[in-house]
């Protein structure tokens, strides 16, 4: 139910969703057990009724709006929070792929030569494309190495196009939560 749900992205990002459904189905069980011992007056199958009131159905009618406004409101705040977007890649064959993405404030990475900034991307999602390789400087928190990126002939965010970006590719963990990519901070200049 969950993979159909919220679609296969990555194995973390779909435990994450089965946790959540196996523990919102356990508490509201409970809950309901406990109304069923506490209030019911008579018990037919699943159905426990207080004074002619079925106490399962009035719940759910009571508590579902509250529950429905609070998931909405909490999917809108972690949009604005977390910045994702849809980025369109064409590549230097002609060859487009769209990736979910988000934008990271601290990824200021520029390549010293050409001055064309970077885009994360996991290594995965590129694997058959035809790319030259160049490897680029970077320094984060505890670590510092070369990258290995390769030029696009454009990107598109929002219907807007740069073509003055790289592409790095990630070999490691770095992206999660179904993100592919990893926005530079100058796309917040240029293209949102």
């Amino acid at each position: 139910m969950c993979v159909i749900s919220f679609g296969l992205k990555d194995k973390l990002y779909t435990i994450q969703n089965i946790s959540y459904f196996y523990m919102t189905s356990t508490v509201l069980g409970g809950f309901l057990y406990f109304l069923n011992l506490n209030f019911s007056e008579t018990h037919e199958g699943m159905v426990f009724t207080y004074q002619t009131i079925s106490i399962p159905y009035l719940f759910v009618v009571i508590s579902s709006p509250i529950m429905l406004y609070v998931y909405f409101r909490q999917r809108k705040s972690e949009a604005n929070y977390q910045h994702y977007y849809k980025v369109t890649i064409t590549f230097l064959n002609g060859e487009k792929q769209t990736f979910s993405s988000y934008l990271d404030t601290g990824n200021k990475l520029v390549d010293p030569i050409t001055k064309k900034k970077v885009i994360v991307i996991d290594a995965r999602k590129v694997e058959d494309i035809e790319k030259q390789i160049y490897y680029v400087p970077y320094h984060s928190l505890n670590h510092h190495g070369l990258m290995e990126c390769f030029k696009v002939n454009s990107i598109s965010i929002n219907g807007k196009v740069s073509k003055n970006y790289l592409i790095g590719l990630s070999k490691g963990d770095l992206l999660r939560d179904g993100v592919d990519c990893v926005l530079n901070s100058y796309c917040l200049e240029e293209l949102l």
